[in-house]
């Protein structure tokens, strides 16, 4: 990636497979409704000597994740990263306003991103 790194994917790719695979690609990873792959992958050292932040948001009521995938998802983002996890009361495996604005709100925080003032 010639130094560069990214928050986004290359195209066709899913970001957090491909920052366990290739952490130093990306400079933080963003996930909506995600689910982890079992068992270990060759990046998850130098993943987890990165920290780099993670923001994981997820509906309460998500029915298609298991409720044990979702929260060993969580806590492999705990201990590889720098993680801001949101439980949206009431939501399904979906994405919200509330939702955005935190992925926002995340972005901004680790300096990705600018305010915008209206």
């Amino acid at each position: 990636m010639h130094g560069l790194r990214s928050i986004f994917p290359p195209l066709g790719r899913w970001l957090p497979w491909d920052s366990r695979r290739a952490a130093s690609w990306y400079a933080a990873a963003v996930s909506c409704s995600g689910w982890l792959a079992p068992g270990p992958v060759s990046g998850d050292a130098e993943l987890a000597a990165l920290k780099p932040p993670v923001f994981y948001g997820h509906g309460a009521a998500d029915d298609i994740f298991p409720k044990a995938d979702v929260t060993a998802m969580g806590e492999f983002w705990h201990e590889h990263g720098t993680l801001t996890e949101q439980v949206y009361p009431g939501m399904a495996h979906s994405i919200n306003m509330p939702e955005m604005r935190d992925i926002q709100r995340f972005l901004e925080t680790n300096g990705f991103i600018r305010p915008q003032i209206w």
